[in-house]
Formats: C-alpha cells, sequence, structure tokens
C-alpha cells in the first residue's frame, strides 16, 4: 500500500464516524452543529491541500513543456519557487532591491 492510500483510509474512516454521529444527533434530537462544523473544517482543509497539489503539479508541468518546447523555464522555476516558500512560511520573500 502506498503512502496515499495509507492516509485515504482513516480519512474515510472519519468522516464515516462523523457522518454516522451527525444522523445519530439528528435522528435523537441532539444539536448536529458542532458535527457539521468539524465537517467543514476537514473539508476546507482537503481542499486547500488539493489546490496547492494542482498547483505545484502544473507549475511542474509548464517547466517539463518549455524546456521540451526549447523555452527558458526560469521564470516558472522562480514561481514554484515562491509557491513553496509561501507554503513552507505563510509568506513570500521580498523582492530584491
Amino acid at each position: 500500500m502506498n503512502n496515499e492510500e495509507s492516509t485515504k483510509i482513516p480519512k474515510e474512516m472519519r468522516f464515516a464516524a462523523l457522518g454516522r454521529q451527525l444522523a445519530d444527533n439528528a435522528m435523537d434530537g441532539k444539536p448536529t452543529a458542532a458535527v457539521v462544523g468539524e465537517l467543514a473544517m476537514i473539508r476546507k482543509a482537503e481542499h486547500e491541500v488539493s489546490d496547492k497539489q494542482v498547483a505545484f503539479a502544473g507549475l511542474a508541468r509548464q517547466v517539463g513543456d518549455a524546456v521540451a518546447s526549447g523555452r527558458d523555464p526560469a521564470d516558472l522555476i522562480k514561481r514554484l519557487v515562491e509557491l513553496r516558500q509561501y507554503e513552507r512560511t505563510g509568506r513570500l520573500a521580498k523582492p530584491a532591491a
């Protein structure tokens, strides 16, 4: 089992457990807001990770296309570095003066 598969199973189990809890609370007339909030938070985090993955993959493909077609990939590599730096620090580096 690869890393992606090994992390997907616990995520699915968590969603299933929260789904059951939400259904149980709704059936029993108990508050559902906390469970709904947790589900929303998890999905938001998943989307953020997914968006980053798509951005990295897209830029990496563009670097490969640039090299294959004889173009300079320097600007694309710079964008990858900026994206990675933002991912690591939460902010972009100040441009050189």
